[in-house]
């Protein structure tokens, strides 16, 4: 980031710190807990947009950093998406990451190894999913609330990529839709760092 003035985007959607040492999921709105970006962390879900902002924002200063944090823009989110494609050219379109019917392995919260059957809906911990340039979770798992506005009076705002109940097809890792501000269970975040 210093020496190129680009930006880091972080290699994991956001995570709950707190739910993770209780070895539970998310399963509420409440916003104290300490966001993570790291693996094996409860996905810090249940949270608006207007939220998501806040604790992307603030979550340089929690750190220490001298640097800013934001919630991922579309941008930054298309740019790490042609990133990726220079090694893996379809990333972007087809079924990376944690969707219905998709099998896979992965380890739950409690750390037991756990197989995960295709038409079966799982919500997981971060960085469970096949990394791209050591990058988890833009597939699937949980949309991510962007900071970009969508142009429908329902859902305002631009949410990526796709989630663990949702089929590839309709929301692979380019995927962009729309939300309201609600928060549930489907809607995560990403952080970006910048100079």
């Amino acid at each position: 980031v210093e020496i190129y003035k680009g930006f880091y985007i972080g290699r994991y959607e956001a995570g709950d710190k707190e739910n993770t040492e209780a070895k539970t999921l998310r399963s509420s709105n409440d916003v104290t807990k300490t966001v993570t970006i790291k693996a094996n962390q409860a996905p810090y879900n249940y949270v608006t947009r207007t939220q998501a902002v806040s604790l992307a924002e603030g979550f340089a200063t929690k750190q220490g950093y001298k640097a800013k944090t934001k919630l991922v823009s579309s941008y930054a989110w298309d740019t790490t998406i042609a990133f990726l494609q220079k090694v893996n050219s379809d990333y972007g379109e087809r079924s990376e990451g944690n969707y219905r019917e998709i099998a896979f392995s992965y380890t739950d919260i409690t750390g037991a190894s756990q197989t995960k059957s295709s038409s079966s809906s799982v919500l997981i911990p971060t960085g469970q999913t096949t990394p791209v340039c050591n990058i988890y979770d833009m597939g699937g798992n949980v949309f991510e609330l962007t900071n970009e506005s969508y142009s429908n009076t329902i859902g305002p705002y631009a949410i990526r990529g796709g989630h663990y109940y949702n089929n590839y097809a309709n929301a692979p890792a380019g995927n962009r839709s729309y939300d309201s501000d609600a928060a549930n269970v489907n809607n995560g975040f990403r952080l970006t760092l910048f100079m």
